[in-house]
């Protein structure tokens, strides 16, 4: 059985590989899915509840094209700080015929995963049930007899793009400052607005929007309390806003007083009017009297 083990720093890395015959029913009889986790400081997987036994190989038993077939295992924060589960990520699909003949073509469009505990925040030393679920599309090439694909568990990140950033943070870390949060990358700056004018931004709040300038693209681990409410306080003219975690609000429900006149984010490259605030980005919004907003 092929197996490919990668090691990508604090992601979890699993590693699934399956033999399938495609009959008449649709029906796939899969042998073992070889589940391996690459070093990680921040989290472990195993088979049960009170994270004892590590968990190394999962069998899938009979997989049904185009029905979810899923495995329930435990996820436990190794590390000192809280941080919310992502989305399950995928790569590296291979796929053979039953002659263990390499297949060219992307099959990826046809492998679904969903974890149900993706955006759980998972505290210090905290356990978590996870129920990961693999559908494969009925249209399937059906001479593929056999796939191997490596799934990464990962935590919530924040990308930033080279050149100046507008973002929000929605994980607001135990130590909030950007000295903190963007250590190890060199000639950063951060300014947020303070109603008129540009001042350095030394830590983060729920909430706020802030520039941040980077020389090349980064990826921020996401460590700390989700943030998915907050109250502000905005002055008439232009204010910097940001969304909170998960969460994707319409502006008219947030400025519900009639104040609310215009909201703007920069696609990096310049700026676009929109109706939404989303999770993790920054904003613009010109207000004509004074308000409180409330994010939730």
């Amino acid at each position: 059985m092929k197996k490919k083990i990668v090691a990508l720093g604090l992601l979890l890395i699993l590693v699934v590989a399956a033999f399938f015959i495609v009959d008449e029913r649709n029906t796939i009889l899969p042998g073992n899915f070889s589940f391996v986790k690459a070093q990680s400081v921040d989290m472990g997987v195993y088979s049960n509840a009170q994270a004892s036994s590590v968990l190394s190989d999962i069998n899938w038993g009979n997989v049904s094209l185009g029905v979810a077939t899923t495995t329930i295992f435990y996820v436990k924060n190794l590390g000192d700080d809280a941080y919310v589960i992502g989305p399950p990520e995928s790569s590296s699909l291979v796929c053979d015929d039953n002659s263990g003949t390499l297949l060219t073509g992307d099959y990826s469009p046809y492998f679904t995963l969903t974890l149900n505990c993706s955006g759980t925040q998972l505290n210090p030393g905290e356990v978590v049930a996870a129920q990961l679920s693999l559908t494969i599309g009925y249209d399937i090439n059906p001479h593929v007899t056999y796939f191997s694909f490596d799934i990464s568990l990962t935590i919530s990140t924040l990308q930033l793009s080279a050149g100046w950033n507008q973002v929000s943070f929605s994980i607001i870390p135990a130590n909030p400052d950007f000295s903190n949060i963007l250590s190890g990358i060199s000639g950063y700056q951060a300014v947020t607005w303070n109603g008129t004018s540009y001042v350095t931004a030394t830590s983060v709040d729920a909430g706020r929007a802030y520039w941040i300038l980077v020389l090349s693209a980064q990826t921020i681990n996401m460590l700390g309390a989700v943030s998915n409410t907050c109250t502000l306080s905005l002055n008439p003219g232009w204010n910097m806003i940001g969304g909170v975690f998960g969460q994707s609000l319409s502006a008219s429900s947030v400025f519900t007083s009639g104040g609310y006149y215009q909201l703007d984010t920069w696609t990096g490259t310049g700026y676009q009017t929109t109706t939404t605030i989303n999770d993790g980005q920054g904003y613009w919004v010109f207000i004509l009297t004074a308000t409180d907003i409330t994010l939730q």
